[in-house]
């Protein structure tokens, strides 16, 4: 298992480093055909470029810090670098988008005619490159399992890839029509673009980092299957949080019959771990043994159904 992880975020850290690579080239070129060009659009599309690279650089920093070995004070280890990443990056994205739709509706009042090739050969330039860097970094596993950093910066290349496409089709709508606000608009597209696939990041960072129940998880499930263990008299005290997005963890109170012995309180446990893991996909599991009437009389049990405090 460790060294299928340590496995998987080298190759995260390959895939962001070439994605590095091309956001500085993009941007490099996006900013020489805009000043050239005086393209609103290809400005914004430089600024998303720009949000790209520095993103990227600290997304590549947080897969390689990700992979430190935990310590006597990070028992954990590193494995939230990369959701604190994520949630900065989506949050500095908002930022950067307002921005531009403020600077699009000034362009809108005041319309000006770019030079249209630049736009069209760094809109192009720009799908393309996006496209191919994004196959690689794109993540295979399913959405509540997917590395919050990884998503974010595939996020980050798919909207680079669909603003460089709506430079292109602005630049064409300028040359074939004479529609200098096309300008504007492809501007302002660009910015919600931005925005909107911040929104879907911001939020699964912050279910994570406030320690929320898995989305594809039913605490409900879990206790209920807990409960139906053979040799499980009650359990209370139940947990259930993401470390990382499709990595779980869980803690417990488990009570047995008090004719158990030790070693038959232990076969339980282990029945639950196998339980957790083959069933839920908790690897993480911390369960307290307690003898039935001995345990604390303070204790909340978990009943199927109960309904606690959901953090949406």
């Amino acid at each position: 298992m460790v060294e299928r992880s340590h496995s998987q975020h080298a190759s995260r850290a390959a895939a962001l480093a070439s994605a590095v690579a091309v956001a500085v080239g993009l941007f490099a070129l996006k900013v020489a055909l805009a000043w050239f060009g005086g393209s609103l659009t290809l400005w914004s599309d430089a600024g998303h470029s720009l949000a790209d690279m520095i993103f990227m650089g600290s997304a590549y920093m947080a897969a390689r810090i990700a992979v430190r070995p935990p310590s006597p004070v990070m028992t954990w280890g590193y494995p939230r670098a990369g959701v604190l990443v994520g949630l900065l990056s989506a949050l500095a994205l908002v930022v950067l988008s307002l921005g531009l739709l403020t600077e699009a509706w000034l362009s809108w009042l005041h319309p000006a005619r770019p030079v249209v090739w630049t736009m069209v050969v760094g809109g192009a330039v720009g799908l393309g490159a996006n496209l191919a860097v994004g196959h690689r970094v794109r993540p295979h596993e399913p959405h509540g399992h997917q590395d919050l950093n990884l998503r974010s910066a595939w996020l980050h290349l798919v909207g680079d890839a669909a603003t460089s496409l709506a430079v292109v089709v602005a630049g064409v709508a300028i040359w074939w029509t004479g529609f200098l606000r096309a300008d504007a608009i492809g501007a302002a597209v660009i910015a919600v673009a931005m925005a909107g696939s911040s929104i879907g990041i911001v939020r699964d960072a912050w279910r994570v980092l406030m320690e929320a129940a898995p989305r594809d998880v039913s605490l409900d499930a879990v206790a209920a299957a807990m409960a139906a263990t053979a040799g499980v008299e009650s359990i209370h005290h139940v947990h259930l949080w993401a470390i990382t997005p499709g990595e779980w963890a869980l803690s417990a109170h488990v009570e047995v019959s008090t004719a158990r012995t030790l070693r038959d309180g232990q076969a339980v446990i282990r029945t639950l771990d196998e339980r957790l893991r083959e069933g839920f996909g908790i690897h993480h599991a911390t369960l307290q043994l307690e003898v039935a009437g001995d345990s604390d009389p303070r204790r909340h049990e978990h009943r199927v159904g109960q309904s606690d405090e959901h953090l949406d």
